[in-house]
């Protein structure tokens, strides 16, 4: 069993898709609040019972209640020692990968 890491991923580095398309790094969620901001729609979507924020382009909307799947790309982000509370990264992330049920 591995140990237990925080993943940090900057909300303009993840994207919203369909709940049910699939992808390596992603998790499923629901859209809590919709804010637009002009040239970018910023996204709450309740993952697990945490908020994410995601900063999203308007050409597609997803209303409030939608289903969705959180992606981004894994060399987007940090992976931290849970442990830690320094801020450097545990590793990098490329070589990471988020499944469904939080595991890496």
């Amino acid at each position: 069993r591995g140990t237990r890491a925080v993943l940090a991923v900057r909300p303009e580095n993840m994207r919203l898709r369909d709940a049910g398309s699939e992808g390596q790094n992603g998790m499923r969620g629901t859209v809590a609040e919709v804010s637009f901001m002009g040239e970018a729609v910023d996204y709450q979507v309740l993952v697990d019972g945490r908020m994410v924020t995601v900063n999203e382009n308007p050409s597609v909307i997803y209303p409030v209640g939608t289903d969705v799947r959180v992606e981004f790309d894994a060399v987007h982000g940090l992976l931290y020692d849970d442990e830690s509370s320094e801020s450097s990264p545990a590793m990098p992330a490329p070589e990471t990968v988020l499944t469904e049920n939080g595991a890496l």
